[in-house]
C-alpha cells in the first residue's frame, strides 16, 4: 500500500533532493502496484500530476503492453482529459513513440 502522504510530502519539498532522492523513490513506490498508483493519481491536483510527470512517463513503459496500450495507458489519457493537458500530451506522445518503434 502506498504511503500517499509521503509520497505527497515528498512532491512538493522544493530543494535539490527533489532530483536526487525523491523522483527515483517516488517512481519506485508508484512501479509497485498499478491498482494502488491509479487510485492515488485520481486524488492528485492537477499540480501534483505536472509535478511528477517524468515518473509517469516511466510508469507507462512499465504498465502499458507491447504496443503502447493497456489499462493505465487508457486511465492516463481519461485522467489527462480531466486535469492536465501535459499529462494528456505525454500519453499521445508515448503512444505515437510507440507505434513508431514497432514500425
Amino acid at each position: 500500500m502506498l504511503d500517499i502522504d509521503k509520497i505527497r510530502w515528498m512532491m512538493n519539498r522544493s530543494d535539490s533532493r527533489w532530483w536526487e532522492e525523491d523522483s527515483w523513490e517516488i517512481y519506485t513506490k508508484l512501479s509497485n502496484d498499478m491498482d494502488d498508483t491509479m487510485d492515488f493519481l485520481t486524488i492528485c491536483s492537477t499540480q501534483e500530476l505536472e509535478t511528477i510527470e517524468w515518473e509517469l512517463n516511466d510508469l507507462m513503459n512499465d504498465f502499458s503492453d507491447e504496443n503502447g496500450e493497456g489499462e493505465f495507458i487508457g486511465f492516463l489519457e481519461d485522467l489527462g482529459e480531466r486535469k492536465s493537458d501535459s499529462l494528456l500530451e505525454s500519453v499521445r506522445e508515448f503512444k505515437v513513440n510507440i507505434k513508431e518503434v514497432l514500425g
